[in-house]
């Protein structure tokens, strides 16, 4: 897990920064936020440069021809779409996903609304990332040292669903704390999450791309879903979104119960 940590934590990093400086700093400065996502767009294309002129080493070219004996892709999809732990698995980041992704472009939205300055809400979702990139790395070793990803999988939704349920009810300072809870746990429920997807009987070098693809595929559908739906409930009252998102994010508890325990012993210890 500490692998996936890694990049779990290099998300987080990018996620803080973006959050501190692209609405307070790059937006006035560029003019727009179109210009602010050209600007991503052409960090993204520059960045993408040496890793595209990267040569693989000798052990990388062979684990890549292992596992290029999987089939074709067809017979990939249809290999991994027969496994009930991936399912079950994609629901629970379906729900997870789509709670995070409703909570993260709503939360600066609702402070603003309740006369908190720009800056002090940006850097509340900064403090979302930073929390989340601090924790992840004790999260991935924890994982990796009490021998279940799926109890710790269990864990962090749950802490998740108490911050986002949290922002639902309380004000003031207290509110630092409802998202202090759910960013602290956001990166490293990724990390073992894709840990366990790995892990997984039945997938192997082979078929984790395909899994993982699976599993991300559910996980943008809780993304697409999430944010308009919570957004429409501000009819009801500018804390009705964070219900809802708190209910997803129970969905996405419930889903691990699902889980089958012979599938894999190391989620399921």
């Amino acid at each position: 897990a500490t692998a996936n940590a890694v990049i779990s934590g290099g998300m987080a990093l990018g996620f803080m920064i973006g959050s501190l400086i692209s609405a307070t700093l790059l937006s006035p400065w560029l003019g727009s936020w179109r210009h602010v996502l050209f600007l991503y767009g052409g960090i993204a294309v520059l960045m993408s440069v040496p890793w595209a002129l990267t040569r693989a080493s000798p052990h990388e070219k062979a684990s890549v021809a292992r596992a290029s004996g999987g089939g074709s892709i067809r017979e990939a999809i249809s290999h991994v779409a027969r496994l009930r732990n991936v399912w079950v698995l994609g629901i629970a980041l379906l729900g997870v996903g789509g709670g995070v992704q409703g909570l993260l472009g709503y939360l600066p939205l609702y402070l603003r609304g309740i006369e908190w300055s720009s800056s002090r809400a940006d850097t509340a979702l900064a403090s979302f990332h930073a929390i989340s990139l601090l924790a992840v790395f004790p999260l991935a070793w924890l994982s990796d040292h009490i021998g279940s990803r799926r109890k710790l999988l269990a864990a962090t939704t749950l802490m998740l669903a108490c911050g986002i349920g949290l922002l639902s009810v309380v004000d003031g300072v207290l509110i630092w704390v409802g998202v202090l809870m759910a960013g602290a746990v956001r990166d490293g429920y990724m990390a073992v999450f894709m840990t366990a997807m790995t892990e997984m009987d039945g997938i192997g070098a082979a078929y984790t791309g395909t899994a993982i693809g699976l599993a991300m595929t559910l996980s943008r559908i809780g993304g697409l879903i999430a944010p308009p739906l919570g957004n429409s409930l501000t009819i009801i009252g500018p804390r009705a979104p964070f219900v809802l998102w708190l209910g997803m994010a129970l969905l996405g508890l419930a889903a691990l119960g699902f889980l089958r325990r012979s599938e894999t012993t190391p989620m399921s210890a």
